[in-house]
């Protein structure tokens, strides 16, 4: 497993993570990295495609009755942070496409590209993380100037359906 301080906030019957929370293809996508990385800008650029999205900054997650993991805002009214620009409602800025809560399927951790780690790498990497006793896949992306993280959201969650998940 991949050490990320990012997951660290346990809670008794909840967690809250650090990320944003979008749906792409019917799938929750935890979006997680470090600050700066691109998280709130993978997930704004989901939405202008027309994808879903529940929440950014963070996401309380907790297990539901079924025994799956839901994933839903900290912050009610649900914000997102623009770079340079402010914070906003997401009800003002998607109010068709915003949601009150999701399961989460799969998490795509994006990190700052590292050339001792990601230089030639042609494979995914791809671990579990264990929430509340639930195994979510998780896919290590790593991301650098000018590239396009929400297209690689989209290529993950087509990975993930395509190795049965």
């Amino acid at each position: 497993m991949l050490d990320n301080p990012c997951y660290d906030l346990k809670m008794t019957d909840y967690s809250i993570i650090r990320g944003s929370l979008v749906i792409v293809a019917n799938t929750g996508v935890l979006i997680t990295g470090e600050p700066g990385v691109g998280k709130s800008a993978a997930a704004i650029n989901l939405a202008l495609k027309g994808f879903c999205i529940v929440c950014d900054e963070l996401v309380r997650i907790h297990r539901s009755a079924e025994g799956k993991i839901i994933g839903e805002a900290v912050k009610c009214p649900a914000q997102i942070e623009v770079r340079g620009l402010g914070i906003f409602l997401l009800d003002d800025l998607f109010p068709e496409l915003l949601r009150s809560e999701s399961g989460i399927d799969i998490i795509v951790e994006l990190a700052n590209f590292d050339g001792s780690l990601d230089l030639g790498r042609v494979t995914p990497e791809i671990d579990l993380v264990e929430f509340m006793g639930i195994s979510v896949p998780r896919f290590r992306t790593p991301v650098t100037a000018g590239l396009a993280a929400h297209s690689l959201i989209e290529l993950a969650v087509r990975l993930n359906r395509k190795s049965g998940s």
